[in-house]
């Protein structure tokens, strides 16, 4: 697939900079442009201004990798050629990975029962992150908190928390550093995660997050960016220091820089050497921990947008075995009536899976 660049001036369909950006004017004594956007839009508007900070923040990785481009490509080349590769090799194996993971489908993996409340028909058929779905979380009291607090972290939400005109829909702690949450926060501000699922496994690309799973459209990886593990992941060496560090995120355009931070040991099922095999066209088996280990065993891509199920998904898979136990058995029968129907409705396929 031939590399797509985004329109605009920097090349990424946003601004440049924040001169760009029109701020319109404000009387001494008014409360902030967000604040007054916030008393007169409703709730979806509010969403909506939540996805521009989204988009500021995708322009602001986009932008820092075009930056540092030719680095980053020679960094990887720089790499290769420590793994043994010849360096009048190295460019064209480089530029095949690069292809590899541009053509990748991505996954989202997923236990049964969700699925179903996602395809459910009073559900909107969109897919919520965990701030939309904070009341639905089974897990410790702070872990929407400290999801939060992460991504501002690991991805370097940081500068666009501090420019962006809509920092404050993407703020979720209250501006004066206190511990109150800020009502202005829009859930639609932070991403939704998938896996990048390279050798197209059977099972998906992070089946230890469920056996069931979607594959999402083409498009969706225009608006996304990429770690090469998971977000929450730590080093394994005795520091236990964070893996995921904004200068090592990318774009779909920018894969040099994730080759430079892949994995290379057994916990991250060797994904430099798997990546260099499926670039070589050597096919072997998955490697038997490729997808599992929710923090080492996938390539994360977090996707800067919503995901609606008529639009955006462009496969669902079921897993027979959680299929099997649904009871009562209408219910299962119910089910399959239904996913046929829907399915054909919007011209796609779905597969059950072992």
């Amino acid at each position: 697939m031939p590399p797509v660049k985004f329109p605009g001036a920097s090349g990424s369909g946003f601004p440049s900079n924040d001169s760009d950006i029109q701020q319109p004017e404000q009387t001494p004594g008014e409360p902030p442009f967000e604040r007054r956007l916030l008393e007169t839009l409703g709730h979806e508007h509010r969403e909506i201004l939540g996805q521009f900070f989204r988009a500021d923040f995708l322009r602001q990785v986009f932008d820092d990798c075009e930056h540092t481009l030719e680095q980053d490509r020679d960094a990887a080349l720089r790499r290769l050629r420590q793994t043994g590769v010849a360096p009048a090799q190295a460019q064209v194996l480089l530029d095949k990975m690069t292809a590899v993971l541009q053509d990748a489908r991505l996954t989202i993996n997923m236990p049964l029962e969700r699925l179903l409340e996602f395809m459910a028909p009073g559900s909107g058929g969109e897919y919520l992150n965990c701030f939309a779905r904070s009341g639905q979380i089974q897990k410790r009291p702070d872990y929407v908190p400290q999801r939060a607090k992460l991504e501002e972290q690991a991805l370097g939400m940081h500068e666009t928390l501090a420019r962006s005109a809509y920092r404050d829909f993407g703020q979720y702690r209250s501006a004066n550093g206190g511990d109150g949450g800020n009502p202005s926060f829009q859930w639609t501000s932070r991403p939704l995660y998938c896996a990048v699922d390279f050798l197209k496994s059977p099972r998906g690309g992070a089946q230890a997050y469920g056996k069931s799973y979607l594959v999402l459209a083409e498009h969706m990886k225009h608006v996304s960016t990429f770690s090469s593990v998971d977000s929450f992941a730590r080093d394994l060496s005795p520091s236990r220091s964070r893996m995921v560090k904004p200068e090592r995120i990318c774009t779909w355009h920018h894969f040099p820089r994730l080759i430079v931070h892949a994995q290379n040991n057994e916990v991250g099922y060797n994904c430099l050497t798997t990546l260099k095999d499926a670039a070589a066209g050597i096919v072997g088996k998955v490697p038997a921990r490729y997808g599992k280990g929710k923090k080492h065993g996938y390539i994360e891509a977090q996707i800067h947008g919503r995901l609606k199920l008529d639009r955006d998904v462009k496969e669902i898979h079921i897993c027979r075995s959680e299929l099997e136990q649904l009871q009562p058995e209408s219910r299962r029968d119910a089910l399959l009536k239904a996913m046929e129907k829907r399915n054909r409705q919007l011209g796609r396929r779905f597969f059950i899976v072992d």
